[in-house]
């Protein structure tokens, strides 16, 4: 997942905290530094922590995950036996303690545990919850409220220290000269006193928070951090009750600890051998309303199979979990009728004759019988990831039927994890819708056309049955949290799954016009086939639309504890692509009219990125494809020009490897899947446009080509030269039945027993060596459905286009 998901795995220990000292003793010293540290930026706290504060010195001190955290700090001399402990807040790194395990405290504070205001003791400390001693909310100042072209904020006063921020759907870079400063600089912000400004914190252990400003002006946040602390459960831990979910009722969520988001950069792991369990797997729909019957899937052809790669490294170590605690989820009514849960049959215990490897472990270098065989094996993939009561064609060995009692049972696991979440699943599956609606010719060319409409037609059946009410929508099946505490096989997970549901009064603009493009998408590539359930399609999409529309914001902002794995920064994109569609499927200008109205209000807060989170380019294309004309506010061709500038050229904070992988500035997580989205609208651009359709498609064939190996090693598992073994993926781990899955396997540093022909993995993270084929790396090599969208169109469209 990913922003898979992020923060998967807690590993922790007593000693560590991003590899930095935890706690230690030796020689305290008072100092008469100023709260304002010159490291933490602090500008104003709540009394109490005005005068306790403190500075670490540099091999304890570790910049954001330092800055706002508390010590606990003991005298240990026998001249101050009996005097308490005083809780001081972190500000600053001391550069002038002698010692690695000194610290330096405020007055009051050394008063406090020494009796006297100034010298030097010996005493004991670590770091501990500032829990209920930091009052009220964080405070934002800003370097310039009005300046739309360069940013720096700090925040103070927060109870947990940050590991992203993002402004009007920008992440703002965190600067050296100070861990809690954070600038945005050369693009746009579209920041004006009379402006909303969208404004994003997400915690070091994954929680996040989301205001909206009218500016940017020196002020209190409406909303602070929880007192959760970050955990460090056993590796069998025992979560909190959750109630079990019911085919008519949405039970709440568990409390338990949950990882962090993705593709939000993530905090250091920390090392530790003992994972957390991981989180049940979605299961499938329940039958939704009575569509014709779509085309038949057709029985998958064998995948294609690769070289058997060297052995790699061990796994390294798993990173921290987050807590939280997550408001109730609004019961929902019942879905659709589901089939009567029965005992799920196990996963064939051998698996079928594996395919013949390639002839060559060389890159396809635009040979269109390999992205063929490519495109193939993506379908392979996301066979692999399906949820509920699997076809009797079902081409996956190592699967069987999963999670039949789930709310809704059916759709697609999101990555290596068994989480079903329709935000990054609508967008996925308008990806697809996408790809087979504009490149048509390169399906039947690759004789794929009847297997892609099977895979979309999985999906959309499950968006479908999640809309169980005109105003209710079940946008997430799984806690995070109780789900990532599990590794094992989808078939033999248990527990709660609980449903969470989004209702009219709530807003979840972004989440359901994704689920509204899909569908609109979907409409029209089974217009032909199946007129029926085409109109059921393009019903749901309108009235999904409809819902996002009337209560604008975002859908993350409900239920905190668990949509922070996939947290929304911006909604205007979605409204605006989903409108978009609507106009594609029914001509009705209304519709035109809505899509230029959202893009004309973000014509200053948008962004260049395509992914689950940002589809302003996709919005672009798309209306461009329609033959729609420039409008006042909604310039399509600057901005489509800018997006293959920002993505051909390096700009807007994307940089480009020796051996040409573009990056963007997301942290190094999943850097393929953002490559290779922005490859699938550039291919679509091609289509439209011949003067620049050479750039276009060497632009697209780069990275597609980098993806399979050009760089000397293929990050699509099962195909080309080394291509990964050790994909973080739960299924793909466990050996053939009756052989037991669990912990062990994520800790083997053996290959994964099941190949799991097609996903994509992460990919490099800052160069095209930054890459480790290891199942603990979360963000360079676990899999997820929206990692194969922009892949599996950009295939489709160069086997047409070259």
């Amino acid at each position: 997942m990913r922003l898979f998901i992020a923060l998967l795995l807690l590993a922790a220990t007593a000693f560590a905290f991003n590899g930095k000292v935890e706690s230690g003793s030796g020689a305290i010293a008072q100092s008469g530094q100023p709260l304002r540290g010159f490291n933490c930026q602090y500008n104003r706290v709540n009394s109490y922590f005005a005068q306790n504060y403190a500075s670490l010195p540099a091999a304890t001190f570790d910049g954001s995950a330092s800055c706002g955290r508390c010590v606990s700090v003991k005298c240990t001399d026998d001249s101050c036996s009996g005097l308490p402990a005083v809780t001081a807040l972190v500000v600053d790194q001391c550069y002038s303690c002698s010692t690695s395990s000194g610290l330096k405290l405020s007055s009051p504070a050394f008063k406090t545990i020494a009796g006297v205001s100034s010298g030097s003791i010996s005493a004991s400390w670590e770091f501990v919850s500032c829990g209920s001693l930091i009052q009220g909310n964080p405070v934002l100042t800003s370097s310039d409220p009005t300046n739309i072209w360069w940013q720096s904020l700090t925040f103070s006063n927060s109870r947990k220290p940050l590991a992203a921020v993002s402004l009007n759907g920008l992440p703002m870079n965190l600067q050296p000269w100070g861990p809690w400063v954070w600038s945005a600089q050369g693009l746009p912000l579209n920041i004006t006193s009379a402006g909303q400004n969208a404004l994003i914190l997400q915690a070091t252990d994954g929680e996040t928070l989301a205001y909206t400003l009218s500016n940017l002006a020196e002020q209190e946040l409406d909303g602070q951090f929880s007192l959760n602390a970050v955990s460090s459960p056993s590796p069998s831990p025992s979560p909190s009750p959750v109630p079990t979910p019911t085919t008519s009722t949405s039970p709440s969520p568990s409390p338990s600890p949950s990882p962090s988001p993705s593709p939000s950069p993530s905090p250091s792991p920390v090392a530790s051998p003992s994972p957390v369990s991981s989180p049940s797997p979605r299961s499938s729909p329940g039958t939704s309303p009575s569509p014709a019957a779509s085309p038949s899937p057709v029985a998958s052809p064998s995948p294609v199979a690769s070289p058997s790669p060297a052995t790699s490294p061990s796994p390294a170590t798993s990173p921290r979990s987050s807590p939280g605690t997550s408001p109730s989820p609004v019961a929902s009514p019942s879905p659709a009728t589901s089939p009567s849960p029965a005992t799920s049959p196990s996963p064939r215990t051998s698996p079928a004759t594996s395919p013949s490897p390639t002839t060559s472990s060389s890159p396809p270098s635009g040979d269109k019988a390999n992205y063929a065989k490519v495109l193939e094996n993506s379908f392979y993939f996301y066979d692999a990831q399906r949820s509920g009561r699997l076809p009797a064609d079902n081409p996956v060995p190592w699967r069987g039927n999963s999670h039949l009692n789930d709310p809704v049972v059916g759709g697609y696991y999101d990555a290596g994890d068994y989480l079903k979440l329709n935000f990054p699943l609508g967008t996925s599956l308008a990806f697809l819708g996408w790809g087979l609606l504009e490149f048509p010719a390169g399906y039947d060319a690759a004789g794929l056309t009847a297997r892609a409409k099977a895979s979309l037609k999985w999906g959309t059946d499950y968006l479908v049955a999640c809309h169980v009410a005109e105003d209710q929508y079940i946008g997430q099946i799984g806690d995070p949290g109780i789900d990532h505490a599990f590794w094992g096989r989808a078939e033999e997970q248990t527990g709660a799954r609980p449903a969470f549901t989004w209702t009219s009064a709530m807003p979840a603009s972004d989440l359901a016009s994704s689920a509204a493009s899909a569908l609109a998408a979907a409409s029209l590539v089974f217009a032909s086939d199946n007129a029926t359930y085409s109109a059921s399609l393009l019903s749901h999409a309108q009235r999904l639309f409809d819902f996002g529309a009337r209560n604008e914001g975002l859908y993350s902002s409900s239920y905190t504890a668990v949509t922070y794995v996939y947290s929304s920064t911006t909604y205007l994109d979605d409204l605006a692509f989903a409108a978009g569609w609507l106009y594609r499927a029914t001509k009705n200008p209304s519709y035109l009219t809505a899509a230029q109205t959202y893009l004309q209000r973000a014509q200053y807060s948008r962004n260049y990125y395509v992914n689950w989170d940002g589809v302003f380019p996709a919005a672009d294309m798309l209306l461009k494809s329609l033959g729609v004309a420039n409008s006042a506010g909604v310039d399509l061709d600057t901005q489509l020009a800018t997006f293959r500038a920002t993505w051909q050229q390096g700009q807007n904070g994307v940089t480009i490897t020796p051996k040409g992988l573009s990056i963007p500035p997301f942290g190094g997580w999943g850097n393929l899947r953002h490559a290779l989205n922005a490859a699938f609208v550039t291919a679509i651009h091609a289509k439209y446009n011949a003067g620049t359709r050479a750039a276009d498609l060497a632009y697209a064939k780069r990275q597609l080509d980098y993806a399979l190996g050009s760089s000397g090693r293929s990050f699509v598992v099962g195909y080309g030269t080394t291509p990964p073994t050790r994909a973080h993926h739960r299924g793909a781990s466990c050996p053939n039945l009756p052989a037991a899955c669990g912990w062990d396997q994520f800790n083997s540093a053996a290959a994964n027993p099941q190949v799991l022909y097609g996903g994509l993995v992460g990919g490099p993270a800052s160069s095209d060596t930054d890459y480790s084929d290891v199942r603990s790396n979360y963000q360079g090599n676990e899999v997820a459905i929206d990692y194969n969208a922009g892949f599996t169109g950009t295939l489709a469209g160069l086997i047409q286009l070259l």
